[in-house]
């Protein structure tokens, strides 16, 4: 596995800025405004290009980047949190599980994150 993941961390990232993209287009579905996509989309492109940056030039010292890519996806999800937390009024159901499934997926990745970044002996 090894530094791959930093390679699939950029992929995620790139597949959730894609569909924050679409999501305008479903508004009268999912609730979620055009607005709240926009504000999210830069952060998604900037992980993208760091695990991107990362897998490419991060030889040596992948597991320091792999750990500052976790820490970041877990406050992307505290984040995520927040803004599912605040705009439960006008979300509709099917936005509301999009943003949780957002939110569970990005933690699973981030909790393997860490564990490859601290595990010796590779």
């Amino acid at each position: 596995m090894s530094k791959n993941i930093l390679l699939l961390d950029g992929i995620g990232a790139v597949v959730s800025a894609v569909l924050l993209l679409f999501i305008p287009y479903f508004e009268p579905y999912l609730g979620i405004p055009r607005s709240l996509t926009q504000a999210l989309l830069p952060i998604l492109i900037l992980c993208a290009i760091f695990s991107f940056l990362s897998y490419t030039f991060g030889n040596k010292n992948w597991r320091l980047l792999l750990k500052i890519i976790a820490i970041s996806n877990l406050l992307y999800c505290f984040l995520m949190v927040y803004v599912t937390y605040s705009n439960r009024v006008i979300f509709k159901n099917m936005g509301m599980v999009y943003f949780m499934l957002e939110i569970l997926l990005i933690f699973i990745l981030a909790i393997f994150e860490l564990r490859i970044a601290v595990k010796r002996g590779e």
